[in-house]
């Protein structure tokens, strides 16, 4: 029995917003959410994939209802999607960009000379960022492929770029000490980071953008304004060198790992973390939480990945690989994770039962990096 705020039923029509081609009628009641009929339309656009729907140019919000928002019988909807990929960077020197549907390879980006150490994307999608072992960081047209930006100001290895959520600043971070903040656009240097007493071996902007994270391998982090470069706050973190550092999506946490085996979890204004003890029996090099913070996965030198409950503070799933594992990352929506390992391949997997979904394999040398794109 249908519920009395169900509507009539509606004939939809959905066409793709580039091409104007039909993709599909729809049937669907007017008390039905716009989240249900895009649950529609993503079985025949394929699983992986990112849509929003659009009637007269307004793009229509999940939890909006079809009759209220001004859908008719026999209307039409334009369609954007976004196919969600993988980006992984190598120590064979490229980048690659990856289809999550299929597992093929995209687009190979050639350029850096020595190793790729890290990648990062803007929050659209549009542009690819990548560090490397030649001291440089690049920025990349991601449907191109055509580099932008050459970033060549660092004295050694460049081991960690990010980029901020409006995409107009650019930081790296490298093993001479020193972060550098950089012009997007431009690609010119705007100041330097100055304090770290060893390699900056992972850097961050807060989701607002105001404030950014660097991790090192002298033990700390340090938090640094974003517009003016001066440092606000150094944290003793962890007892031997970090190899990672990021915020939670909602900039509430700060999640960090180690050379001492450890994985831990700093909240806004508090000074004692919550640890994830012994999260591996040797460094842990990647270490993440997912968007809606309730787990953080984290990878290590000997050969796993472990996701862990934050409720409990118990691992959930033990992700053996080949070898070490270098990357770690969450899907945009949490139901999966991908992982970059010493084998050459990155792997994505389910979070709710640990199996393998994708391989991705094509790089030649250890993956380094491996990122989702943005929902």
């Amino acid at each position: 029995m249908r519920s009395p705020h169900s509507g009539p039923m509606m004939k939809i029509n959905v066409r793709w917003a580039i091409t104007g081609s039909l993709l599909g009628e729809f049937r669907a009641h007017g008390g039905d959410t716009v989240q249900q009929l895009e649950q529609q339309v993503l079985s025949q656009v394929g699983a992986g994939n990112s849509i929003r729907l659009m009637l007269d140019g307004n793009v229509l919000e999940p939890h909006q209802r079809l009759g209220p928002s001004g859908l008719r019988n026999n209307c039409t909807l334009d369609m954007v999607c976004r196919r969600s990929q993988v980006v992984t960077g190598s120590g064979d020197g490229t980048a690659k960009v990856w289809g999550v549907s299929q597992g093929e390879c995209q687009l190979t980006l050639e350029g850096h000379s020595a190793a790729v150490t890290c990648v990062a994307l803007a929050a659209d999608n549009r542009r690819i960022l990548t560090a490397s072992e030649d001291c440089t960081a690049r920025i990349w047209d991601a449907d191109s492929g055509q580099c932008e930006h050459v970033l060549a100001e660092h004295l050694d290895i460049v081991n960690a770029v990010a980029i901020s959520a409006d995409s107009k600043l650019v930081v790296t971070g490298a093993a001479d000490k020193a972060g550098i903040v950089w012009d997007a656009a431009t690609g010119r240097p705007l100041f330097g980071l100055l304090g770290h007493e060893a390699s900056v071996q992972a850097v961050a902007f807060s989701p607002g953008g105001a404030t950014i994270l660097t991790a090192s391998l002298d033990n700390t982090t340090r938090y640094w304004s974003a517009r003016t470069g001066l440092c606000v706050k150094v944290v003793v973190a962890h007892t031997r060198g970090l190899y990672s550092g990021t915020f939670s999506k909602d900039g509430t946490s700060v999640i960090t790992s180690s050379a001492d085996g450890c994985a831990r979890i700093w909240r806004a204004g508090k000074e004692e973390p919550r640890t994830l003890a012994q999260a591996h029996s040797g460094c842990v090099y990647g270490a993440a939480m997912s968007p809606n913070g309730r787990q953080a996965i984290t990878g290590g030198w000997d050969r796993c990945a472990k996701l862990w409950d934050l409720t409990t503070g118990k691992c959930s799933q033990v992700l053996r690989h080949a070898g070490a594992v270098y990357s770690v990352a969450f899907s945009p929506d949490g139901a999966s994770v991908v992982t970059g390992c010493k084998d050459g391949t990155a792997q994505v997997w389910s979070t709710g039962t640990g199996d393998v979904l994708l391989s991705l394999e094509g790089h030649q040398a250890a993956v380094r990096c491996a990122v989702f794109s943005n929902a």
